[in-house]
């Protein structure tokens, strides 16, 4: 399934000697797997791509910044084949009502926050790599504004985060309230995660335990118009039970409120189509990258860019 990364910053690139057909494909429209492979791994094993990545990643979730032109996002846009009724069924084998074609909104951003990542335990990511995705949200945790953990509401802002892995099963790793106890003890319970290289990859299933057991339980701020909520799923992208619900749950989640946003980070082998069924393909909230490594690259110049910011934080 094909899905272009935006041409505009492409062309800031240099796809390599033999590449130039491939750069003309893409600005030309005409996308296919080879040209989309090249142009990502141009892209992203480029020190100036994983900047540019960063810039995106934390204009989007972050508050302090503002979103800069469109020619400068390194995201997989809205699907080329938006038209087809059927580019659900083709990508996970099932027919969708959820809103899969013309769904547009804007991002909510508040002072006040509450970030919940879910990541993938699945055998097919090695433990070196989950190592380097809790290595990258521990310094996320750190660089999102606001500084302050907290489930009061103020001018100032405060922020809860919580934490889930899934493979076969879903296990909640921190709660919103465990948050509480301040960024040191976020980020300990975060390296603590043991990766179970579970055999399934029930993606659905971990956005239904999102929307039932954090954002309908406890200290989840989901129902306060002063709180914005985002969901950050960090996967390889290959569902492999209960599929036929993916794209109901990730509405069912967006649907909570106008200020929920649900973020789709693909590594390795993701396949974009899910990536977009899951980020509801609302502009700018699905990022590809070839393997953790970069998703810790990623995090670590959002970090240096937090510190940059007159508040630390993005």
């Amino acid at each position: 399934m094909a899905v272009a990364l935006l041409i505009g910053f492409l062309m800031l690139l240099t796809l390599g000697e033999g590449n130039e057909d491939v750069l003309r494909s893409l600005e030309a429209g005409q996308y296919d797997e080879r040209s989309i492979d090249t142009a990502k791994r141009a892209l992203l094993q480029n020190s100036v791509g994983i900047s540019k990545l960063a810039d995106a990643f934390a204009s989007q979730i972050g508050t302090q910044q503002k979103p800069a032109s469109s020619s400068s996002y390194p995201f997989f846009p809205p699907i080329q084949i938006s038209k087809d009724k059927n580019y659900v069924n083709s990508c996970l084998g099932y027919t969708s009502t959820g809103k899969r074609e013309n769904e547009r909104r804007e991002f909510v951003k508040t002072a006040n926050r509450d970030y919940i990542f879910v990541l993938d335990t699945s055998g097919s990511i090695l433990g070196s790599e989950f190592t380097l995705a809790k290595e990258a949200i521990a310094s996320l945790t750190e660089a999102f504004c606001p500084n302050t953990f907290g489930s009061e509401i103020t001018n100032g802002g405060t922020k809860q985060v919580a934490m889930v892995v899934f493979g076969t099963r879903v296990t909640k790793v921190m709660s919103f309230e465990d948050s509480l106890k301040g960024l040191r003890a976020v980020q300990e319970k975060i390296m603590a995660v043991k990766h179970r290289r579970e055999g399934a990859t029930s993606t659905a299933t971990a956005l239904n335990y999102v929307r039932e057991a954090i954002l309908g339980q406890g200290s989840s701020r989901i129902n306060d118009p002063k709180v914005s909520t985002d969901v950050i799923i960090i996967t390889d992208g290959r569902c492999n039970v209960d599929c036929k619900d993916l794209a109901k749950e990730a509405d069912a989640i967006r649907a909570m409120g106008q200020g929920v946003n649900v973020f789709a980070v693909g590594v390795a082998a993701a396949r974009e189509c899910e990536l977009d069924i899951i980020s509801g393909k609302v502009p700018k909230s699905s990022f590809g990258l070839n393997g953790m490594k970069y998703f810790k690259d990623l995090a670590e110049s959002v970090v240096e860019k937090a510190r940059s910011m007159p508040n630390k934080c993005v």
